[in-house]
């Protein structure tokens, strides 16, 4: 006799019918999957499904799983400030590369020169209303 899927703690009626499209229809069809196809499944992730089949496996008596899941982390989060500081890094990178470049030093001479302009550079800078003599 098999157990309902339903009885598995994390699956409601609607998950129950997703996972039953899916072949899935007892508790001991759930506690024989791999994490990895039914972190296939739509609204499964991998700490979810470790969770429900973990769950099925007590439920149903099987072994359960050594790797422990945690639902304090979720893998996506950690994913995605991995990646913001990739983008950061690599920003940083092109920026300092940038600065160094030979059109940047062309850039901070040709802004230096613009300052110059409008000094005298032996009498020091023109006043307004001072005529050459």
């Amino acid at each position: 006799m098999s157990t309902s899927i339903e009885n598995v703690a994390g699956i409601g009626p609607a998950t129950a019918t997703l996972l039953s499209d899916k072949g899935i229809h007892s508790a001991e069809d759930l506690a024989a999957q791999q994490v990895g196809d039914l972190a296939a499944i739509k609204g499964f992730d991998m700490i979810r499904a470790g969770q429900v089949i973990d769950a099925a496996k007590q439920l149903t008596g099987a072994a359960v799983s050594d790797t422990p899941v945690s639902a304090d982390k979720p893998v996506k989060k950690n994913q995605d400030k991995d990646k913001k500081d990739k983008k950061k890094k690599k920003k940083k990178k092109n920026k300092e590369q940038t600065d160094k470049s030979p059109k940047s030093e062309k850039k901070k001479s040709a802004k230096a020169g613009k300052k110059d302009k409008g000094k005298n550079k032996t009498t020091g800078s023109k006043k307004k209303g001072e005529k050459k003599k």
